[in-house]
């Protein structure tokens, strides 16, 4: 049966049926992006408060760290290919892409990093560590705010 405006029941349904896969994916995508985000900020500040370490004191400074190098290099090309399928209104694999990266950032930088995070003195390892994690936290939650709005605010009032 066709409306007056040239579209069948069938086209609309099949429509519907890929806007509510496609809000589902979204959905499921940005319940697992929460939880990383959360996870990797709780692990960052509750070892920071511990040192009462402050990021902005040490804005100028240059880790050397292999992993640090590797994780900055890893965000800068998360920005840019996130920012190109923003651009292609490709959403869904812009958060993919945010919640692969958010995967590497916890099972990789994090867990690698502890030993560091962990250290009693406080060392330009340890320094490294800290300004490495709050440089990739506060652009992660700049390029994830489109997708959990209000938890990526509250973290960046938190932290900046």
């Amino acid at each position: 049966m066709k409306s007056q405006k040239g579209i069948t029941l069938t086209s609309l349904v099949i429509y519907i049926t890929i806007v509510l896969i496609v809000v589902g994916i979204l959905a499921v995508i940005s319940g697992t992006l929460q939880g990383n985000i959360k996870e990797i900020y709780a692990e960052g500040t509750n070892n920071a408060e511990i040192d009462k370490f402050n990021p902005l004191q040490y804005a100028n400074f240059k880790s050397e760290n292999v992993m640090d190098k590797w994780i900055i290099s890893k965000l800068n090309t998360l920005v840019k290919e996130v920012d190109k399928k923003l651009d292609q209104y490709d959403i869904t694999s812009a958060a993919l892409l945010i919640e692969s990266f958010t995967d590497e950032l916890s099972n990789w930088y994090v867990r690698r990093n502890r030993e560091r995070f962990w250290l009693t003195e406080l060392t330009d390892e340890k320094i490294g560590a800290y300004v490495t994690l709050y440089k990739v936290l506060t652009t992660l939650i700049k390029i994830s705010a489109p997708f959990v709005p209000f938890m990526t605010d509250e973290i960046y009032q938190n932290l900046v």
